[in-house]
């Protein structure tokens, strides 16, 4: 039996987490450099845990701005279902701050402002973050700074209310950088990943 990924060619893992992983990948066809984000099979026939993973698929396509990672390719429909995320090559704010004590001042800032214009983007969207956090922020070779990970996200669309992992009153993110709104379950809007950000 061939394999769900033979698209591409795993250089190596870059993360997981409780039911994905994030691979470094080569697609062999456009010979573009990807971070992989899939499934594993077991959580694959997971209805719920499927069904979350496709839905933050169809965001991650919805997304579009430059402070936002993108999406660049997407399967949903195999056995084992990917989402293909451009590759960022560079240090998150997490690795800077296991070396160092403290952010410079206007580092900071510059940081905070280029995240706030990627939220902006998704809030305009409808779409909450909700794990806004120092391993989610990466910085590429450009130095650009980048917001990865919607994997924790609210989606509300009028007339439709789509819960993206955990619903919308039950925690969904990481306790150290969570909102108190957030840690109490109550209904969240902006000001939520506003806070985190902050």
């Amino acid at each position: 039996m061939s394999s769900p990924l033979k698209e591409f060619q795993i250089a190596g893992l870059l993360g997981s987490g409780g039911v994905a992983c994030t691979y470094e990948a080569l697609h062999i066809k456009t010979n573009q450099r990807v971070a992989l984000k899939t499934l594993s099979q077991s959580a694959a026939l997971d209805e719920k845990v499927r069904k979350a993973f496709i839905l933050e698929a169809e965001l991650a396509a919805e997304l579009s701005h430059p402070n936002l990672v993108a999406c660049v390719d997407m399967n949903v429909e195999g056995r084992q279902p990917w989402i293909a995320f451009e590759l960022i090559e560079g240090a998150s704010v997490a690795d800077v701050l296991r070396t160092n004590d403290f952010l410079d001042a206007n580092w900071a800032m510059n940081i905070a402002t280029d995240i706030a214009y990627g939220l902006t983007a998704a809030h305009q969207k409808g779409i909450l973050h909700r794990d806004i956090k120092p391993t989610n922020i990466l910085f590429s070779a450009e130095g650009s700074v980048k917001l990865i990970d919607f994997g924790a996200a609210y989606l509300e669309k009028p007339g439709t209310l789509e819960i993206l992992s955990k619903g919308q009153h039950t925690f969904s993110g990481t306790p150290e950088y969570a909102s108190p709104e957030q840690l109490k379950g109550d209904v969240l809007d902006e000001r939520s990943d506003l806070y985190s950000l902050g």
